[in-house]
């Protein structure tokens, strides 16, 4: 499942300049729409993912293996990213101690607390074959174990609500770009005159 995060879309001012701008190469326009969106996209992809990794302590390239981008239409493109399960507090800076294990989800946020949970069989040993993912007994026997979980990249996105800024920072760009490529078409014209 997968939530569509940012829609690009060109305002109407930035269509009527391109229009009219582009008014002798109608067959440019629309390749020039598609250009400026993959840009856009692309740009919307890196922005989202370095947002993350800044506010939380999800790596970058975990992020982006969880999101998509493509065109939506003429008009422009979108950024998604997957809804998917949460992930292991190995990607959380998780650490045992004497008392359990402690992981941090933000940069900024307190160091949370697992008590009795565990890394391997004691403190400064891990289990290689859980590759640092931490599990705590559900009763008083051994077993069953569970694994610890902490967010999913689209949970921190969404409720640490960072959509807002990216989003317009995102269709600045688009709109930026639209203009460059205009450029870039109206130079490569004139000069093969």
């Amino acid at each position: 499942m997968t939530t569509k995060l940012v829609d690009i879309k060109a305002n109407v001012g930035a269509m009527a300049e391109l229009e009219f701008r582009l008014k002798k190469y109608p067959k440019e326009i629309d390749k020039v729409i598609k250009r400026a969106a993959k840009r856009a996209a692309t740009h919307g992809q890196s922005k989202i993912a370095k947002e993350i990794r800044t506010k939380s302590n999800i790596k970058s390239g975990i992020t982006k293996e969880k999101m998509s981008k493509g065109a939506s239409g003429k008009l422009g493109s979108f950024v998604r990213l997957e809804k998917t399960g949460r992930l292991g507090v190995r990607n959380f800076k998780a650490k045992q101690t004497t008392e359990g294990v402690k992981y941090q989800i933000g940069k900024k946020d307190k160091w949370l607390m697992s008590p009795s949970a565990f890394q391997g069989p004691r403190v400064g040993v891990m289990n290689r074959k859980w590759k640092g993912n931490a599990a705590k007994r559900v009763g008083k026997k051994r077993l069953p174990i569970i694994f610890l979980k902490g967010v999913s990249p689209a949970g921190f996105f969404s409720k640490r609500k960072l959509l807002k800024p990216s989003k317009a920072d995102i269709q600045t760009f688009y709109e930026k770009r639209l203009r460059q490529e205009i450029r870039f078409v109206l130079m490569r014209k004139s000069k093969k005159k």
